[in-house]
């Protein structure tokens, strides 16, 4: 059977590939097309048998880009069904794999959706290798979605053979999560019910894991983790043992699809779709408001203050929640499990939100608190420079300004961040810090440090510098040389100065002999004389 070998992953970044058009297997609107499938295979695919690998996971986390990195593939050009608008996700996608036609990748989003049973009968009925993807957020939580695409898919597996399951969970670079990994699939092969396969998870279900960090802010660890998941996608295709040849894959998607849209063994599908839209609901919530919190809390990190974050935020917090409660209003209709989750989910959203907020109003009011200090203490410096005298005491009347001054703008400052309803400033803690901040403000290292730099100033101006009497000083100096023939390995000097005289004498063994040509001096001498005239 046609395998893909670790060579022909890591290639995939560097040689590049045949270029092979993906096609929509279920469009937006649930229509199953297996004849595109079939021609898509038949034309594309010279193995005897395929490994069918099915990609799974959350809506947004990446699948697609690690699909077309590990397979070459293009998943972001299928090819859409006729009449479809453009840039609507197909629910089912389907491509050989350019760097081994031995290879066919279905892709397909977990949303909960009245299709998820059809469409996770289709993976289950072909799949070899599923490719599971996660949020890490998402481990060990549950998810409806991702629950009813497991049930489904552990109950409509029917290769034969033993499935080989990668789950990949999307920016983390935490480890130790296999544990709450294995915990929740095994939670959900507890609760298969009637028509479970016999045995426990482990004798059916091969489980592997690995973690991606985020490409752009881990983009240092990225490519290593990229290729971890390379050789856990080859070790798992090259576990499986199933091959389906190319010219009944039409009919064994056809008759996988069947079966899924008559036995359907997930969430009722509408308490799944409303399940699905609350939690749709959330993720664009939370990442809308993100895009807006995110660099105000950097700003505030790094010591700034926004302006009008009061104003802003509270804005912020109405229209989150006012666009998630517009897209749950089926969640109402419904009732039951999507009612319970919309609650939840808005809850949860408007608790995260308000945390995020809250921590941001809380270090930019420290911020202020911070800045009002330094402003006090600015001012209270400037009067104690305009002293009269260094030592003198503050004016209580001008300190005392200076302090409501300062108090006055942290005030309206401190309104400016604040939200309605949720944040506060204790405006009496502030004017007791700035009260003990001017009492205590002589004993200041500030403070002793003008009123110090004052007082020697004052010194310095009072003292009478002697006038230096007029004249002129002559100063005698002799400097001399004794050179003795030798290599210059000894050689030594003396001086001796006294008032404005001097006399320095050196010795030095490293004169050339006359019969080489050197016809320097013995001995050399050179007195000097100088005078200091000060008028």
């Amino acid at each position: 059977m046609p395998r893909l070998p670790l060579l022909a992953l890591l290639a995939a970044a560097v040689l590049p590939a045949e270029s092979i058009k993906p096609v929509e297997v279920v469009d937006i609107h649930g229509r199953f097309d297996s004849r595109s499938l079939a021609a898509h295979v038949t034309g594309n695919s010279e193995a005897s048998g395929l490994t069918v690998v099915s990609c799974l996971g959350a809506p947004g986390c990446g699948k697609e880009s690690v699909l077309n990195a590990i397979f070459g593939t293009q998943f972001d050009t299928a090819v859409p069904f006729p009449g479809t608008p453009a840039g609507v996700r197909p629910l089912c996608v389907a491509s050989v794999s350019p760097e081994n036609t031995g290879v066919l990748v279905l892709g397909s989003d977990c949303t909960g959706a009245p299709s998820t049973d059809s469409v996770m009968g289709l993976h289950g009925g072909l799949a070899d290798v599923v490719l599971f993807h996660l949020w890490e957020a998402d481990v060990g939580r549950g998810v409806a979605a991702n629950t009813a695409a497991l049930r489904a898919l552990f109950l409509r597996h029917a290769r034969g053979e033993k499935l080989q399951l990668v789950v990949v969970v999307h920016e983390s670079t935490a480890v130790g999560l296999g544990p709450a990994i294995d915990a929740e699939l095994e939670a959900v092969w507890a609760g298969l019910g009637a028509g479970a396969p016999e045995g426990r998870l482990a004798d059916a279900v091969a489980v592997s894991h690995i973690c991606l960090p985020h490409p752009v802010h881990e983009a240092g660890a990225f490519p290593a983790a990229m290729v971890r998941a390379r050789d856990a996608v080859a070790g798992a295709i090259a576990g499986a043992t199933g091959a389906l040849p190319p010219a009944q894959c039409g009919s064994a998607a056809g008759a996988a699809w069947a079966k899924g849209s008559a036995e359907p063994v997930g969430l009722a599908p509408d308490q799944a779709e409303g399940v699905a839209v609350a939690d749709a609901a959330w993720a664009q919530g939370r990442a809308s408001a993100d895009a807006t919190l995110m660099p105000l809390l950097r700003t505030a990190e790094r010591g700034g203050v926004a302006a009008a974050f009061g104003a802003k935020a509270q804005a912020l917090l109405t229209e989150t929640l006012a666009a998630f409660d517009a897209a749950t209003v089926p969640c109402v209709v419904l009732g039951g499990a999507a009612a319970a989750q919309r609650k939840a989910r808005r809850d949860e959203l408007a608790g995260s939100l308000r945390a995020t907020v809250g921590s941001i109003h809380e270090t930019m009011l420290q911020t202020l608190g911070g800045n009002a200090v330094k402003q006090l203490e600015a001012g209270l410096l400037k009067l104690v420079k305009g002293l009269k005298e260094p030592s003198a005491p503050l004016p209580d009347e001008e300190a005392n300004k200076v302090m409501r001054q300062v108090s006055s703008d942290f005030a309206r400052a401190a309104a400016g961040l604040s939200v309605p309803g949720l944040t506060a400033f204790d405006q009496s803690a502030m004017a007791q810090l700035l009260s003990t901040t001017l009492n205590d403000f002589d004993e200041s290292n500030a403070a002793k440090v003008v009123r110090m730099n004052r007082l020697q100033r004052k010194m310095e101006r009072s003292k009478k510098q002697p006038k230096s009497p007029r004249g002129i000083l002559p100063g005698f100096h002799l400097v001399g040389m004794l050179r003795h023939v030798g290599v210059g390995n000894l050689n030594g000097f003396a001086g001796y100065t006294m008032g404005p005289h001097s006399v320095n004498f050196g010795y030095a063994n490293d004169r050339g002999d006359p019969e080489t040509g050197d016809d320097s001096p013995l001995l050399r001498l050179q007195p000097k004389v100088h005078f200091d005239i000060d008028l």
